[in-house]
């Protein structure tokens, strides 16, 4: 009698995973309001305990320097920093929704390589441009401009990130460590005396700083991106891509019920017709032989 797991609970394992996976990058938004520590340092010390986390998945042939790795190791640091950024300078819904635009920029990178206008995916794309335009329309308040900009460059760093993991020999979440290892070297680099101070016994960061700092590395990074990681080997794209709705739909959750930001009208517009876009993206795709034909995957873990 055969003790493996048949193909239904195998499906059902991978939905769990990838919707825990889900539920995790959504606390994100919720505990960077909640720090107290600025966007440069929390992001360098956030992947520092997220490569630290995911080290052990480094194989020796993901070492290998070529355009695809350099592509991912040079839009990470800009993708996370931004993010961040964008989520201590507006709203969580409006950081969120407008990195959630980067099936709009991966529709014209995959254009672009494959020298062709896949035109059934027009509609969805000027869905999510509206949805784009409606949160950059709202009314500024402090830097909250600034940050929807900021918010916006996250989402075209993401769509360059997932073009470029695509065509990593080796992806995995070896790779995202040495993502996270590089974007703590850079920003450490750049801003060395901000990074610093910060973790200096003098700088006044609470001992709350440093477990929220130590849970979005290991467990909402870390740990995250092996639950899907685990969840996509037992389950279509086109599944995946629908459970992790749940990230972006959460995210302002979590930081309207602890913190107390709620949505503006524009950010809830602007966030619905982006998600709008991308579920008739996803409906587009649906038949896998589409999804073949664009050679991109649309899935790829959270910031």
């Amino acid at each position: 009698m055969s003790t493996e797991p048949s193909l239904s609970q195998q499906r059902n394992l991978g939905i769990l995973l990838v919707l825990v996976a889900a539920v995790l990058w959504s606390s994100n938004g919720m505990f960077i309001k909640l720090l107290q520590v600025e966007p440069l340092p929390l992001t360098a010390l956030r992947a520092l305990f997220a490569a630290l986390t995911l080290a052990p998945f480094v194989r020796r042939d993901q070492l290998r320097w070529d355009p695809a790795m350099l592509g991912a190791l040079v839009s990470y640091p800009v993708l996370v920093l931004c993010f961040v950024s964008a989520t201590k300078w507006t709203t969580a819904a409006n950081a969120i929704a407008l990195q959630s635009t980067s099936p709009a920029w991966m529709f014209v990178f995959s254009a672009i390589a494959l020298r062709q206008l896949p035109l059934r995916l027009l509609t969805p794309i000027l869905v999510i441009l509206g949805g784009i335009l409606v949160v950059l329309l709202e009314p500024a308040t402090g830097i909250s401009a600034k940050g929807n900009l900021v918010a916006l460059v996250a989402g075209v760093s993401w769509a360059t990130f997932a073009f470029s993991y695509a065509r990593i020999r080796t992806p995995g979440p070896g790779v995202i460590s040495l993502c996270n290892l590089v974007t703590f070297a850079a920003l450490l680099l750049l801003q060395p005396v901000e990074v610093l101070s910060t973790v200096a016994p003098a700088g006044g960061i609470r001992l709350v700083d440093w477990l929220m700092l130590i849970y979005l590395g290991v467990v909402q990074q870390g740990v995250a991106f092996m639950f899907f990681t685990a969840a996509m080997r037992r389950l279509s794209p086109t599944q995946v891509m629908v459970l992790v709705l749940l990230e972006p739909l959460l995210n302002p959750v979590w930081v309207y019920f602890v913190v107390g930001e709620a949505p503006s009208v524009y950010g809830l517009s602007g966030g619905g017709l982006i998600l709008l876009g991308i579920l008739i993206d996803i409906f587009i795709r649906r038949d896998p032989r589409e999804a073949m034909r664009d050679a991109i995957p649309r899935v790829l873990p959270e910031d």
